[in-house]
């Protein structure tokens, strides 16, 4: 993987930092994108040292222009874009009744919009190498959860919309 690049959304903790261990470990260039910027740069520092270099970048992926910046610099850091992982996700439960407007807003925002805007962002650079996405998604969207309704509901439209995006990318990447 040395010669590779994969850029991480919500790469600062969770699963997203134990995929920027792995793909580092195994000699990839990795850019972690993150909202939490201190966050970010404890986990740059942890994976220093590992085979390939590591590096943060702030990105909210509730925000298009956010979302383009991050390839850009990516791109400009690094001259390609091998990988794209769309890890960023956020967790909110509790009786539907109950739930807000505002909990409705941030869930699609984050959990589904913004793998949306980053993997438009990134499919024109993935063409050129012939790279790949991975989107994480949950096995809660493939079966209800009581009181989860808006997490279920988000991570099932990441799965539509990757089935989607192989579809349509598939001649391509």
């Amino acid at each position: 993987m040395s010669d590779r690049v994969v850029l991480i959304t919500g790469g600062a903790s969770g699963m997203g930092a134990a995929t920027a261990r792995a793909f580092a470990e195994a000699g990839a260039r990795v850019f972690i994108a993150d909202y939490d910027r201190a966050a970010a740069a404890r986990t740059v520092e942890q994976l220093g040292g590992l085979d390939g270099p590591v590096e943060s970048i702030f990105c909210d992926v509730r925000d298009s222009s956010s979302c383009k910046a991050m390839v850009e610099h990516t791109l400009s850091a690094a001259g390609r874009l091998d990988v794209l992982v769309n890890s960023a996700g956020v967790w909110v439960e509790g009786p539907t009744e109950t739930t807000s407007d505002a909990d409705w807003d941030q869930l699609m925002n984050v959990n589904l919009r913004g793998v949306f805007y980053c993997c438009r962002a990134a499919i024109p650079a993935l063409k050129q190498t012939q790279g790949c996405i991975v989107n994480i998604s949950s096995r809660a969207a493939n079966g209800g959860v009581p009181e989860v309704a808006l997490y279920c509901t988000s991570k099932a439209g990441v799965n539509m919309l990757t089935r989607c995006l192989a579809l349509e990318l598939a001649p391509h990447l």
